[in-house]
């Protein structure tokens, strides 16, 4: 799933321009068993990881724009549980960077 960066209308408008050029700010997600996976920024006293679940389409911090078709799992959902605990602890909330991680 494909988010315009904030809530802002304006992104969604720089958006559409520079999207033209190939480009714009934008946040992602995964959709795996009727969850959305996403990393993003946290304090560590907060929540040590960056890894964080949410409803579909839903992440309250961006505005929902598209979804892409990205294929199925063959991991069954205990599997990804499990999968998406070990990159909770590998993916710090504090080493997200909005251009490189």
């Amino acid at each position: 799933n494909i988010y315009d960066v904030g809530t802002r209308c304006g992104t969604r408008f720089a958006n559409n321009v520079f999207r033209a050029m190939g480009t714009g700010a934008f946040h992602t997600a995964v959709e795996v068993h009727g969850q959305e996976l996403s990393f993003a920024f946290t304090p560590a006293a907060d929540m040590p990881t960056g890894v964080f679940l949410c409803l579909p389409r839903s992440c309250i911090n961006h505005t929902f724009r598209e979804t892409v078709p990205m294929g199925e799992t063959a991991l069954s959902a205990m599997e990804v549980e499990a999968l998406v605990d070990e990159m909770a602890k590998e993916w710090p909330g504090q080493s997200y960077d909005l251009l490189k991680r």
